[in-house]
């Protein structure tokens, strides 16, 4: 039989439970949600139909990217192999063309119609092949067409097709573990996969947390564990928020909502997400374009005080492929693409910017700036996330465009964190006016001053006038709850610039000490 539990006796039991000995921490896990048309240019080069590191063949080709999402609906043509069977229980086979792992959690093992993972897939990943087999320049083609997918299925669905749209699913939404490691094992230590890309929340009190709770722990942690992974997370879509009893009307919500993030957008190692709007038909009638925050995009800072989100890419309805579980593959047309919106749809666009990143250093493009087997690196985790951060570009303003106003940007606040992805700020090619010096896997020890000299000319390729700095590391795990200090390790930057006029000090994230 069961019992109905009072509220008296819950507090009674997580009272005894907490007073022992043995634990040091207690905290809730909460059910989860969810939170390329132009796309691929404005990440690449920001300038329209150009995409120069895909032209030369980094397309994350080589790379597997993990994702966990409400499901995949593997025969869209953005996915389907026509030439092999795919088994759905966790095994890896790399001769499928772009799903080489499967994990079904308990969930249904397909995507609902007009699937949120199958969107987001599509976003990261897809390559279009009509027959399953050849593959072409398609519309929803992903951001690194070129790489696998690693797939952790989460979610249970009912709705098979456009009828069952409004139709009740006993025990829908997602099954998230609460184990993290059931998650995150499958992708990196058999498939492979040094990049899990995360669309979907578990909050903690209600729709909003920039809390370091159990989950932002157990994503720092396997970072930690795993110096070659990285976690890409979306940050919510609580930039806008109802704090009434019920909103109808545009004016009825509040903007520009700080601390708004959502769980586990507030881990420290991992990458979080905010979105911009984007171009062209990704666009609706009076919205400013790629370079404004789109008004719906969560804000930090975190609940001690670090900035989020830490990067931004167009989210603000994004054109990818749609799941017809009912049909085989499904191409195009009128109904088998559609746009969705949100940070959900940015997360994608960045773990599939890693993917090239990673591809970049492993196919030995650094330094020479051309691929060169003979110079092949493995980056780290952190050094993928140092790139990305230290070549996005800071964007103009905020624009609330339901109610028809604009809210101002500063460079690193926690609206839009280092600013929007741009490889072409990021990696150099053979044709690029700057150069790239990195620093992998170094060693640092407690209270030491740890100094890199870097010689700067400007004879040979390098006529930038921008130097450009950026550290990262993979901090050990906080206690779930932290809400001061949640860092371990508190490294600061400084740099000392060394001229024939003289020297002088410079400070990174726009401060004036070091941080």
């Amino acid at each position: 039989g069961s019992a109905s539990i009072t509220s008296k006796c819950l507090l009674a039991l997580v009272v005894g439970i907490a007073s022992q000995p043995e634990v040091c921490a207690m905290s809730q896990i909460p059910d989860g949600h969810t939170s390329n048309y132009a796309t691929n240019w404005i990440v690449q080069s920001d300038i329209p139909e150009r995409t120069p590191f895909k032209d030369i063949g980094l397309d994350g080709t080589g790379q597997v990217i993990a994702l966990s999402d409400t499901g995949l609906d593997v025969d869209n043509c953005y996915f389907w192999d026509s030439l092999r069977v795919l088994t759905k229980n966790g095994t890896t086979d790399y001769s499928q063309r772009k799903v080489i792992q499967y994990v079904s959690n308990n969930a249904d093992d397909r995507d609902g119609y007009n699937g949120h993972g199958t969107h987001v897939a599509a976003t990261l990943l897809g390559a279009r092949a009509k027959n399953g087999v050849l593959e072409d320049e398609g519309p929803a083609n992903g951001i690194a067409s070129g790489a696998k997918i690693s797939f952790f299925d989460m979610g249970i669905t009912c709705q098979e097709s456009k009828a069952d749209s409004d139709k009740i699913c006993n025990g829908a939404g997602l099954r998230i573990p609460v184990d993290t490691s059931e998650i995150l094992d499958p992708g990196f230590f058999l498939a492979k996969a040094n990049i899990h890309s995360v669309s979907w929340y578990a909050n903690y009190n209600g729709d909003v947390s920039n809390q370091y709770e159990y989950r932002e722990k157990d994503f720092d942690e396997f970072m930690y564990d795993n110096d070659l992974f990285l976690i890409v997370t979306a940050a919510g879509n609580n930039g806008r928020t109802c704090r009434k009893i019920s909103c109808t009307e545009d004016a009825d919500y509040t903007y520009d909502n700080m601390k708004s993030l959502t769980s586990p957008a507030s881990n420290k190692n991992g990458l979080t997400v905010g979105s911009t709007q984007g171009y062209g038909p990704d666009l609706d009638t009076g919205m400013a374009g790629r370079d404004y925050l789109a008004y719906f995009s969560s804000r930090g800072p975190t609940v001690d005080g670090r900035i989020k989100p830490d990067i931004l890419a167009p989210g603000y309805w994004v054109f990818s492929a749609a799941a017809r579980p009912k049909e085989v593959g499904e191409c195009d047309g009128n109904t088998e693409d559609f746009w969705m919106k949100g940070t959900s749809m940015s997360a994608p666009v960045v773990s599939g910017t890693a993917a090239i990143v990673r591809q970049y250093f492993e196919q030995g493009f650094y330094p020479s700036r051309v691929k060169n087997s003979a110079s092949t690196l493995e980056p780290s985790g952190s050094l993928v996330k140092a790139v990305l951060l230290n070549g996005a570009q800071f964007i103009k303003e905020i624009q609330n465009d339901p109610i028809k106003s604009f809210s101002p940007l500063r460079e690193y606040d926690s609206n839009q964190g280092f600013g929007r992805v741009s490889l072409q700020n990021s990696l150099p090619l053979s044709s690029s006016k700057f150069n790239l010096k990195v620093f992998d896997k170094s060693l640092i020890y407690p209270q030491k001053l740890h100094a890199y000299e870097v010689s700067i000319s400007k004879k040979d390729t390098c006529s930038s006038g921008k130097l450009s700095v950026t550290v990262t590391w993979a901090d050990p795990a906080a206690p779930a709850g932290c809400n001061t200090r949640c860092l371990i390790n508190n490294i600061n930057l400084s740099m000392r610039i060394s001229k024939k006029s003289g020297t002088s000090l410079k400070y990174p994230n726009g401060l004036k000490v070091p941080d």
